[in-house]
C-alpha cells in the first residue's frame, strides 16, 4: 500500500513467520497480535480496514465483535472490506447445519445488537459476483458457496 498509494498500512497476523515475510517483503507496520483483540487500536483513526480470509477462522460472536469493534477503528466516511468469507471451511457440512450464521440475516442481528453511535451502510456480496472472470473454476474453494464479502461504511 505504502508504495503504490502512499498510504501507511498497519497489518496484523497471529502467525509469527506471516508477520517476519512481511517485514521484510512490505512496508508498513506489521503486528503479531490475536486479531479478536483491538482494543488498543485508536478509535476513529484508520480510513479503511481490509481483511482478507481471516473472520471465517473465527467464531460466529468472534466475529461479530471483531467488525462491530473495527468499525469504530476508521473515520467516519471510512471503509471496511472483509473479504473471502468462507463459513466453516474446515466443515462444509455445518453450513447446512447452521445457514443462520453465513446470511445477511447474521450481520442483521450483529449490526442491530451494537452498542454504538456510529451509523453504518453495508452489504455482502458473493466472491463469484466479485471475480467474475474466475467463476469457471468451479474447483476453487474461493468460490464455493457461501463464500462472500462484507463491505461497510462508517457514516457517523
Amino acid at each position: 500500500a505504502a508504495q503504490l498509494y502512499d498510504i501507511l498500512g498497519v497489518g496484523l497476523d497471529l502467525v509469527e513467520g506471516n508477520v517476519k515475510w512481511a517485514r521484510e517483503h512490505s512496508m508498513g507496520l506489521f503486528c503479531q497480535v490475536d486479531g479478536r483483540y483491538v482494543d488498543w487500536l485508536p478509535e476513529s483513526t484508520f480510513d479503511a480496514v481490509i481483511s482478507y480470509a481471516a473472520l471465517c477462522h473465527l467464531h460466529p460472536e468472534d466475529q461479530c465483535t471483531v467488525v462491530r469493534k473495527l468499525v469504530g477503528k476508521v473515520v467516519p466516511g471510512g471503509q471496511l472490506w472483509f473479504g473471502w468469507n468462507s463459513p466453516m471451511i474446515g466443515d462444509m457440512e455445518g453450513v447446512v447445519e447452521k445457514p443462520e450464521f453465513y446470511s445477511d440475516e447474521f450481520w442483521n442481528t450483529c449490526f442491530s445488537q451494537a452498542k454504538w453511535n456510529e451509523t453504518i451502510q453495508w452489504e455482502s456480496v458473493l466472491e463469484s459476483h466479485l471475480f467474475p472472470d474466475d467463476i469457471t473454476n468451479h474447483e476453487s474453494y474461493l468460490f464455493w458457496w457461501p463464500a462472500y464479502s462484507l463491505f461497510i461504511k462508517r457514516l457517523h
